[in-house]
């Protein structure tokens, strides 16, 4: 239904009467409508994290954008939903927990296999879940992006520019002197 109107005016009725089901059924699983949306957007992070793949240190410090592809083709697969969620009418509550989700994913996936890549004795110049809460910011902003611009870029190409802006900082931060070469 929020791909249809905005959040704050779908009524618990017309959920309901969508579901083709009681008010009471709806109150036996859920107590508010904020509690049903982020139900929804567990499921929907939930299989957003089944569909990436996991790359080592080394993969990434290759340049392998497997992982990045993955990112754009999932949300490229629902963008009516994303944009739904993540559009100026979406619901504030959904973008502060995907983001958060994200965050978390990033941490695992991405700062956490380049740390034990690079091998250092010293700490990196921030911590890292700063970082991924900074690089998961990024990449919200770039799928926001790539849907107001009606997925015109490919999730390959769209890989592409977020790696170009967001590698250097990434590999400086952790402590890396030069680009490992892609």
């Amino acid at each position: 239904m929020i791909e249809e109107q905005s959040y704050e005016t779908v009524t618990i009725q017309q959920i309901t009467d969508r579901a083709n089901i009681g008010r009471a059924t709806f109150y036996l699983h859920y107590d508010t409508r904020e509690e049903l949306l982020l139900a929804t957007v567990k499921g929907l992070t939930d299989n957003f994290e089944r569909h990436l793949p996991t790359l080592s240190g080394q993969d990434l410090l290759s340049g392998d954008r497997r992982l990045l592809i993955a990112v754009f083709e999932q949300v490229g697969r629902y963008r009516r939903l994303y944009r739904a969620l993540l559009g100026e009418h979406g619901p504030a509550l959904v973008a502060s927990r995907l983001h958060v989700s994200l965050a978390r994913d990033i941490e695992q996936r991405v700062v956490a296999p380049l740390q034990s890549a690079a091998q250092i004795g010293e700490q990196p110049l921030v911590p890292a879940s700063f970082l991924a809460a900074y690089l998961s910011g990024a990449l919200v902003a770039a799928y926001t992006w790539w849907l107001d611009h009606d997925c015109q870029e490919s999730p390959e190409e769209m890989a592409i520019l977020v790696q170009h802006a967001n590698r250097p900082v990434l590999l400086h931060t952790l402590g890396f002197d030069s680009e490992p070469s892609m």
